[in-house]
This record gives structure tokens, sequence and C-alpha cells, in this order.
């Protein structure tokens, strides 16, 4: 079993990647992502009130 500071380590690569490709493709299709990212920040939102609201 890896140890906690691998799979923090391999998290913190992880997130370091995705925001350089988020800010990448931020750069050249802004619309497009900013539409992909608010629509996932609102389903996500509201899958959370849904999780809270059933338990």
């Amino acid at each position: 079993m890896p140890s906690d500071k691998t799979i923090g380590g391999a998290l913190l690569t992880a997130a370091i990647l995705g925001l350089i490709i988020y800010f990448y493709l931020l750069y050249y299709y802004d619309l497009l992502v900013l539409k992909i990212v608010v629509s996932a920040a609102v389903v996500i939102l509201l899958g959370v009130v849904a999780w809270i609201g059933w338990t």
C-alpha cells in the first residue's frame, strides 16, 4: 500500500497539471471552457444540495 505522502504527491501533481491544462484551454477556448466550468459547478452544487436534502 502506498504511503500517504506518495498519494499526496500524486494528488498535488495532478492538481498542478489540471491547472496548467485549464489555463491553457481558457486562453484558447475561453467561452467554451467557461461554459463547461460553470455548468459543472452548478451541477456539483445542486448535487450537494440534493444529497443534503436526501440525508
